[in-house]
């Protein structure tokens, strides 16, 4: 009974392959936010009473505390950011406006820690995410610098409205039904 208590820590890994951001070092916890976005349907024989509810999106976001904010880490965390480099040296640089976050978006997957790398029963995958939220860094004397980064899931590529799983799933990605 007690292998159904989870513990919370977990890593994520942003992006796939060589590329990829794995995060590893949090300070305060990952969130996972899903929330359906729903339409009422009122009949008039209810009044105002909600006879149903419908499913008309998704707000689905993973927050995570970074514990290491050096140049590569914010570089490859914040994908709104562009990187300007020339004769050693390297900047990030806001990009210009009407730049698509969905152009700039990957896959972001949470594994708890407690298990082994090729469990990922309990993994959470987000098909496409982007960061989107504002960048907050503290440089105080008695606390540890986070940068807390706030996922945000868009529908995958070649996603069908009229279909599941075109944002989001818990446990095995490979698993069918």
């Amino acid at each position: 009974m007690s292998d159904n208590i989870k513990l919370g820590p977990c890593k994520l890994t942003y992006g796939t392959g060589q590329d990829a951001l794995v995060i590893d070092k949090t300070i305060g916890g990952v969130t996972l936010s899903i929330t359906p976005v729903l339409k009422a349907i009122q009949l008039d024989q209810f009044g105002e009473s909600d006879y149903d509810d419908r499913i008309v999106g998704w707000k689905v976001c993973v927050t995570a505390p970074m514990a290491e904010t050096d140049f590569d880490s914010i570089k490859s965390a914040l994908t709104y950011l562009q990187e300007v480099s020339g004769a050693a040296k390297a900047k990030l640089v806001d990009r210009k406006l009407g730049t698509s976050m969905r152009g700039l978006a990957k896959q972001l997957t949470l594994h708890p820690l407690e298990n082994p790398d090729a469990d990922v029963s309990d993994d959470v995958t987000l098909f496409l995410a982007a960061p989107v939220n504002q960048v907050t860094l503290g440089y105080g004397f008695e606390n540890e610098r986070v940068l807390r980064v706030e996922f945000k899931a868009y529908p995958k590529a070649g996603a069908d409205p009229g279909a599941k799983e075109n944002f989001f799933c818990i446990g095995d990605p490979s698993a069918a039904a």
